[in-house]
């Protein structure tokens, strides 16, 4: 099992320094901040196993933190822990009903804290590799994405996407193909939640990379790894016959060659090119842009 990484939020600096030693010295990675805004960035932006509050941050308490956690996580996707200097009934009630799964107070046994925090750390990546596919991206788009406004258009270094053009092809691409309706809603999810997130990490494949550190150890991370884990190339693509993973990895390919600033039908040439695709899927999709241009030309 990977190191449990966990993020620690606390307005004192030595509090800080002794829960790092002490939680590292049995092989946890500790992010460490000040503020619970912060805090909340970090959740979104990285793998955070365990999240452990101080009642006393710089920005608010550690029980309306927690709050506003809970607003978005479960206590099983977002596991959470209260910290306090000392113990009291009025204490331990206020951090159950801010939705934190454990009170902790002075003085600290790291080796019980450690324990306990595994606990917590294990259920959720039990509750992570029974996830479906279409659930994990259900969970991701609420959770990554989030509330943050959607991009209609996507830029990269020399081209722009429109998102909606690319769904729409995506959706043709999967009917055309004879997928089935549960893998056509998978493809459209992935390649949407992965535009949705090209502005936060800058391309393509930074996304991919990011969601596959995040999704280590669910069934979305086997899945992205058929994706994109083939050996020398960006993309690895079904040549068998048409899958949920190579309608996926041709729909990001063919993006990412529009953002390069290659025009469609020279991104599907260049695709083609590679040998290594799927001959029906590219065709489907060369199928789609040809009507797209002949709308076009009608309607202007």
């Amino acid at each position: 099992m990977r190191p449990a990484k966990l993020l620690f939020v606390c307005s004192d600096a030595k509090t800080h320094e002794r829960f790092k030693r002490g939680l590292a010295a049995y092989g946890c990675d500790v992010v460490m901040c000040y503020r619970a805004e912060e805090a909340f960035r970090i959740i979104r932006s990285y793998r955070i196993d365990v999240v452990i509050f101080s009642v006393e941050l710089q920005d608010m308490s550690g029980y309306e933190a927690c709050r506003r956690l809970r607003e978005r996580y479960n206590i099983v996707e977002q596991p959470a822990v209260i910290y306090s200097t000392h113990d009291s009934a009025e204490e331990r009630l206020a951090a159950f009903r801010s939705g934190a799964n454990i009170f902790t107070f002075e003085p600290v046994l790291f080796d019980r804290l450690y324990y306990v925090l595994m606990l917590l750390v294990r259920s959720k990546r039990m509750m992570q590799r029974s996830m479906s596919l279409d659930q994990v991206l259900r969970v991701a788009d609420k959770q990554i994405a989030g509330n943050a406004e959607r991009p209609a258009r996507i830029e990269g270094p020399h081209g722009t996407l429109v998102k909606s053009d690319v769904l729409r092809w995506t959706d043709v691409l999967t009917q055309s193909v004879n997928l089935e309706q549960q893998p056509q809603a998978i493809v459209h999810e992935m390649v949407n939640l992965t535009l949705d997130l090209v502005p936060r990490f800058g391309s393509i494949e930074g996304v991919l990379s990011y969601l596959g550190d995040l999704w280590e150890g669910t069934s979305a991370r086997t899945e992205l790894a058929r994706v994109f884990g083939n050996e020398g190339k960006r993309f690895s693509l079904d040549v068998d016959h048409a899958t949920t993973d190579g309608a996926c990895a041709l729909m990001l390919m063919f993006c990412e060659e529009i953002l390069d600033g290659h025009t469609p039908s020279e991104a599907l040439s260049r695709i083609a090119a590679d040998g290594s695709v799927n001959h029906d899927e590219v065709e489907a999709l060369r199928h789609v842009l040809v009507a797209d241009d002949f709308m076009s030309n009608i309607f202007g």
